[in-house]
């Protein structure tokens, strides 16, 4: 990530209150409009930014409940 999209990143999370963060679900219209306003940022930013957490969080999701096989017993011993 360049740094100036890193910087943009930080201005819309820290324009966020501490519910937002939390709970980005409750980010409706208005609360996106404000967010981008106090972060000099496009309300499209703030979307991207949701976007790019929700499905980072799905990732997550799919690799959280498997589990890695174990090698075999005697391997790189």
């Amino acid at each position: 990530l360049p740094e100036r999209e890193l910087k943009k990143t930080e201005a819309i999370i820290c324009s966020m209150t501490r519910q937002e963060r939390r709970a980005p679900q409750i980010l409706n219209g208005s609360r996106r409009k404000r967010i981008a306003l106090g972060s000099g940022t496009q309300v499209a930013d703030v979307n991207r930014l949701i976007k790019q957490f929700d499905q980072a969080k799905s990732l997550m999701k799919q690799f959280g409940g498997k589990r890695r096989p174990q090698l075999a017993r005697g391997s790189f011993r």
